[in-house]
């Protein structure tokens, strides 16, 4: 069976498994009846507003920094052969999750004392 949804403008279809029941409960706000982080910020009761990040936060610039952090650390560990072919995108094709945990410890000991926005 398909099931379609229509998101923001677009038209997602999802397949479930044949007799499967739906059924909803009553209408209530989740956040307020569980423990909700953003419950004491002061813009709970307005809630959130998506900005632009350009002018403060270059997300390009941190892409590009980030893949030469990694790719060095995946060149030290033996992952990978050299950085010039390295794409962010393809990094767990490369780590294990028992390195990929030994990669988020040295990029934090790399980085702690960086500030990425400059």
């Amino acid at each position: 069976m398909n099931i379609e949804y229509n998101i923001d403008g677009e038209s997602l279809t999802v397949q479930v498994p044949e007799g499967c029941t739906f059924s909803n409960g009553e209408k209530m706000c989740l956040s307020k009846h569980f423990n909700d982080i953003t419950k004491t910020k002061d813009w709970y009761e307005k809630g959130y507003v998506i900005v632009e990040s350009e002018p403060f936060l270059n997300v390009q610039k941190v892409k590009v920094e980030l893949t030469k952090c990694i790719s060095k650390i995946l060149l030290s560990s033996g992952a990978i052969r050299d950085t010039e072919h390295f794409k962010l995108e393809d990094y767990h094709n490369y780590v294990s999750e028992e390195l990929h945990q030994e990669i988020i410890k040295k990029f934090v000991t790399l980085n702690q004392n960086i500030l990425i926005l400059k």
